[in-house]
């Protein structure tokens, strides 16, 4: 096949790479000088490529702009004025573009008809008759204008095969979605204002560029309905054609978790400042109020679940007389078995060696009265070791002691434990006796009415674990504070309840409070945890903080690049803090402007 052009032959590997759309350019053959180029550009730092990407321009008529110019302002606001008057330059600026808009795609219908014509009149082959289809395959996804042009370049080459595209004129809902991205760009740049106002900044400088976000377009609420109803593919559709049309200007990418840096044509944005009190712009001065909306973000409520903790039910009495249920209700009765005979029967009188039950067990620790209070007296549990919960657990679920002999084992194990807190002195035995005599008589008692009772074994058990704990809390107290011991007969009194009596029943309140340092354990464990990790990440936006306003003094950023970081990437708290440390920084003579550092590029 011949070039129409030249009437030269097209080589092979020319013709593949015309056929799907990648117009060759003469003079291109890579050498070393531009291999060793690109190699220095890839060492350009990361923003500056970031900024300049490889990415076609989507607007249609750029020339219709190319002097306009940049609007600057010292204290740049968008007032309800100059939203009003934004709008409306928006619409007149639109309605011219569709005009071209028209006029270009009636040149493209004549252009279409030409190649209507060439294929009526032409014969071709069988390899002809595959290019157009081969064409479309490679670049049915590029927009109007890149695809029309390919199309243009690809029709002198090989005939006029190729119909183009017409291009969209921009309707009313592009509008709507526009005068969303206004109203986020007045939040933005108030933000900013707000703090060049706080610097005391009295220099022109260029307008900040909009942050563009298609999450947050979708998320803006009015009276709790969405501003515009649709989805984030949609946003991004009509920011694009606001592109094609030139209203929107500047596309810098800032990577796929961010929005996008762009800003508003000079020739549609009003701009008040706030310094000058006049408008920034010439031809953007239109000052007629028109009723518009104002959207309000949605505010949104954050509710903790309280964690219920269950308290438990038994174990928890003050006192014997209160919180004791009734005997017919839970109480467990069973039944008494009588004891083995310990020898044997059989003649010569030899013992048989026997294994005890663990009732039998618990209740060969049971002694006199008498017999206990003289070895407490003498200390023989002076360090006594206890026997172990778990088995009056057992006991009262699954063993055969009866209630009183179950309390009696109880109370002799408490004393035998209490013994501790007089290891050096020597109460009298007869003291001790009537501690104990006291409390077989009333603890471990209820009354219904006119009946005396006995609690069950279960709670008897668990308030075992209570007075073990007491009796472990108030010698800690003892020796710490150093203060004399009652007698036990005194100290184990029922009616010493006051902290100045210094009796055992006073040492209810620390179990309460222990009790409820239990409940709220996993709470308050929960607590330190997140303020651990709050602690940690006020340390690291901290360090972010210093970081970048360390690049802001050295020149490396501008005070946009500052505040857009601090204000994107930090808590809110530190946008406060930017002005006053900036201001700080200013009274202590720190030789530098905030209008020093580079201006970014738009």
């Amino acid at each position: 096949m011949h070039n129409k052009r030249t009437n030269e032959p097209i080589k092979g590997g020319t013709l593949a790479s015309d056929l799907f759309g990648k117009i060759p350019e003469p003079g291109k053959t890579p050498t070393i000088a531009g291999l060793k180029k690109s190699a220095e550009k890839l060492r350009e730092p990361i923003r500056k490529r970031r900024e300049n990407p490889a990415r076609i321009p989507r607007e249609i008529f750029p020339e219709c702009r190319e002097n306009s110019a940049q609007i600057t302002a010292v204290w740049p606001f968008i007032t309800n004025e100059a939203f009003t008057a934004t709008m409306d330059n928006y619409r007149v600026y639109i309605s011219r573009y569709n005009e071209m808009i028209k006029a270009k795609n009636a040149e493209i219908e004549k252009y279409n008809a030409e190649v209507d014509e060439y294929t009526k009149n032409t014969e071709l082959d069988e390899v002809q008759k595959k290019y157009p289809e081969l064409f479309l395959k490679t670049n049915s996804g590029k927009k109007a204008v890149q695809f029309n042009d390919l199309a243009e370049h690809f029709n002198k080459d090989f005939g006029m095969l190729i119909k183009k595209r017409p291009l969209t004129t921009v309707k009313y809902a592009s509008e709507l979605v526009f005068k969303q991205i206004l109203h986020i760009y007045t939040s933005q740049l108030n933000k900013q204002t707000s703090e060049y106002i706080k610097l005391g900044t009295t220099e022109a400088k260029p307008l900040k560029k909009l942050e563009i976000n298609a999450w947050h377009i979708t998320e803006l609420r009015r009276n709790e309905v969405a501003s515009i109803d649709v989805c984030i593919q949609t946003i991004r559709n009509h920011r694009e054609r606001l592109e094609e049309a030139g209203v929107l200007i500047g596309y810098i990418f800032r990577g796929h978790e961010k929005g996008v840096w762009m800003d508003i044509n000079p020739q549609i944005i009003s701009i008040f400042d706030a310094k000058t009190q006049k408008y920034a712009s010439a031809e953007n001065q239109r000052v007629t109020p028109e009723t518009h909306k104002e959207f309000v973000d949605k505010q949104i409520v954050y509710k903790t679940n309280k964690r219920n903790i269950k308290k438990k039910e038994n174990g928890r009495a003050g006192s014997p007389e209160k919180g004791t249920a009734s005997p017919g209700l839970s109480f467990v009765f069973y039944k008494n078995i009588p004891r083995q005979v310990g020898k044997s029967d059989a003649p010569g009188g030899a013992e048989n060696v026997k294994v005890l039950t663990p009732s039998e067990k618990l209740a060969s620790n049971l002694l006199p009265a008498q017999d206990l209070a003289i070895r407490l007296a003498g200390g023989e549990y002076n360090s006594y070791t206890p026997i172990d919960i778990r088995d009056f657990h057992k006991e009262a679920y699954n063993g055969t002691l009866t209630r009183e002999e179950f309390k009696e084992i109880v109370i002799q194990e408490f004393f035998k434990n209490a013994a501790k807190l007089w290891r050096d002195v020597t109460p009298y035995p007869g003291s001790w006796k009537k501690a104990i005599n006291s409390w077989m008589e009333k603890q471990f008692q209820y009354k219904n009415g006119n009946e005396i009772g006995t609690y069950n074994k279960s709670l008897m058990a668990e308030k075992l674990a209570e007075f073990r704990w007491r009796i472990h809390h108030a010698h800690k107290w003892f020796l710490k504070s150093g203060v004399k011991r009652l007698y036990p007969s005194d100290y184990f009194d029922f009616t010493r309840q006051e902290r100045q009596e210094i009796g055992f029943e006073y040492t209810k309140k620390s179990w309460q409070n222990h009790l409820k340092y239990l409940e709220t354990k996993p709470v308050n464990e929960k607590k330190k945890a997140k303020n651990a990790e709050l602690r940690k990440r006020q340390i690291n936006h901290s360090k972010k903080f210093e970081t970048a306003l360390n690049r802001f003094i050295k020149n490396r950023i501008t005070f946009e690049e500052l505040f857009s970081y601090v204000s994107e990437n930090l808590p809110p708290e530190f946008r406060g803090k930017l002005s006053e440390t900036l201001l700080k920084l200013s009274a202590s003579k720190v030789s530098y402007s905030i209008f020093d550092a580079p201006s970014a590029e738009c």
